[in-house]
């Protein structure tokens, strides 16, 4: 089964619980102006993307006016 949770602040209040912000296997990032709220991602992801990697990937995948960045956040064995 596949659960899709969408919202619009990822952890203030009326956000996402810390235990599905724990345990989501993806993430789809639409363009925002709050710069607080896209910090709190990008350092809640930060195990998998480094901070700044993040900001450039961001800053790419969302340049046109419906673009988005989507993180795939299951682990992948690559040898």
């Amino acid at each position: 089964m596949s659960l899709f949770v969408s919202t619009q602040t990822f952890k203030s209040q009326g956000g996402l619980n810390k235990a599905i912000r724990s345990n989501c296997t993806a993430l789809i990032c639409f363009k925002t102006q709050n710069m607080s709220e896209l910090q709190q991602i990008s350092e809640a992801f930060s195990g998998e993307i480094p901070v700044d990697r993040f900001f450039e990937l961001y800053e790419q995948a969302t340049a046109g006016d419906h673009n988005f960045l989507f993180v795939d956040l299951h682990k992948k064995d690559v040898e």
